[in-house]
């Protein structure tokens, strides 16, 4: 919600998965900003529909849950983890990606994180282990490139200056 704040003016269109986390709809439809859904396949967004919907509607941001996508679990493929990438270096697109399942993957090759392919700087990488450490404790992080950090942390104080230091040194 803070990154919407910083980061989108009223009329910009935002692309997310479809179907994707409720909550994202919610936060959008609230602040009411479009947002174009991107059908999902068994390995991630269909990246040839994305590149159609970035074309024709130019999009000032894409949010994305690559890694045990909520709601279909999936989890996106290499090839379109870097397709992303280069979609978003292309038409110089950001990306949030929506790492909430940072500690959650238990067996196989983890694949890279948005975050890691990420040579431009295009890539937000939001993390959290509330739902796999001490839910209640809803710690979480941000991975942002340096000219949008000084606005996050500006904004993010006058938001609230009442985040837990035990929680967090916990954590």
């Amino acid at each position: 919600n803070l990154l919407i704040t910083i980061m989108l003016q009223p009329g910009d269109k935002v692309v997310v998965e479809d179907p994707t986390f409720t909550s994202i709809l919610n936060m959008l439809s609230a602040r009411k900003i479009p947002h174009i859904g991107v059908p999902m396949e068994h390995d991630g967004m269909d990246m040839d529909y994305l590149e159609r919907v970035i074309v024709r509607d130019k999009p000032k941001l894409i949010i994305t849950i690559p890694t045990l996508h909520n709601p279909t679990g999936y989890t996106m493929s290499l090839e379109k983890r870097e397709r992303l990438i280069q979609l978003a270096q292309r038409y110089g697109i950001p990306i949030i990606e929506d790492y909430w399942s940072i500690m959650l993957e238990y067996e196989g090759k983890r694949l890279p994180s948005l975050k890691i392919l990420d040579t431009g700087n295009h890539v937000i990488q939001i993390c959290s282990m509330s739902k796999s450490f001490l839910p209640g404790t809803r710690i979480a992080w941000v991975v942002l490139p340096g000219d949008i950090g000084v606005s996050f942390s500006k904004a993010k104080r006058a938001m609230d200056r009442t985040d837990s230091y035990f929680l967090q040194t916990l954590v």
